[in-house]
């Protein structure tokens, strides 16, 4: 049998001078007998204790243990996380119709606009043609204006061709004015559509951005559900551990 590890600590009473002589409280007392002293009980190191489950026997109560299972603490834990990342999941995927659908209108508005500005400048190339038709008529007529005006027997016909000629300019010359009106307004149409595709890439950048930090939110955040999951397994190992 073990010896006890529980201190006991010896005591060792005065000693007392009665009327028989030096006396030890130590020692048994010689007229009446006294009584035994209480043994401790010996020191366990596995004490067996055990807690009763149901409720109070004879009007005593026991200690019962109130802790949840491990295993419904777990499944609850995991519950949670599930609905968690579905929730987040379903955001995820919201947000990722939203964006195509905006790509797709963006998609949309740019060949729109692209086609505007390729039919504006087939209309700009026709027109430039016209002109150069009309400067090229324009320089012949002259021409033959000046070769009628060195003829000294026609002075008639001069003064008529003057006077066609000048009537010529002045047609040549509204027309070259409309001209330049309607290159003027092609002009800042073309401007115009050009600011429209440049805030369209505009948008399209911001689109493409917006993408980018969604992608690497989503890939933080995954990583993040991860190291969750790690440390949820670890503090899970430590419950099993420490039950």
């Amino acid at each position: 049998m073990e010896k006890s590890k529980i201190p006991v600590s010896v005591h060792k009473g005065p000693v007392q001078y009665g009327k028989n002589g030096i006396t030890d409280t130590n020692l048994p007392c010689p007229k009446k007998i006294c009584p035994s002293k209480p043994v401790l009980p010996l020191f366990s190191k596995d004490p067996n204790i055990s807690f009763a489950v149901k409720g109070p026997v004879n009007g005593v109560f026991k200690a019962t243990s109130q802790r949840p299972s491990l295993a419904s603490r777990r499944t609850g834990v995991a519950g949670r996380g599930i609905i968690a990342r579905n929730r987040v999941e379903a955001e995820l995927r919201d947000k990722n119709k939203q964006l195509e659908a905006e790509n797709s209108s963006l998609h949309a508005d740019l060949s729109r606009v692209q086609e505007t500005v390729k039919n504006l400048k087939e209309n700009h190339d026709v027109l430039e043609k016209v002109v150069k038709e009309l400067n090229e008529r324009l320089e012949r007529n002259m021409i033959i204006l000046e070769n009628s005006n060195i003829d000294p027997v026609t002075g008639n016909r001069i003064v008529e061709s003057v006077k066609e000629r000048d009537k010529c300019q002045a047609e040549a010359k509204l027309l070259r004015e409309n001209l330049l009106e309607e290159l003027k307004s092609f002009s800042e149409k073309a401007a115009e559509k050009t600011m429209e595709l440049q805030k369209v890439k505009c948008k399209w950048q911001a689109v493409e951005e917006v993408g980018q930090h969604f992608l690497e939110d989503y890939q933080a955040f995954q990583e993040q559900m991860e190291e969750y999951q790690q440390v949820l397994m670890q503090a899970e190992h430590q419950l099993d551990y420490n039950g």
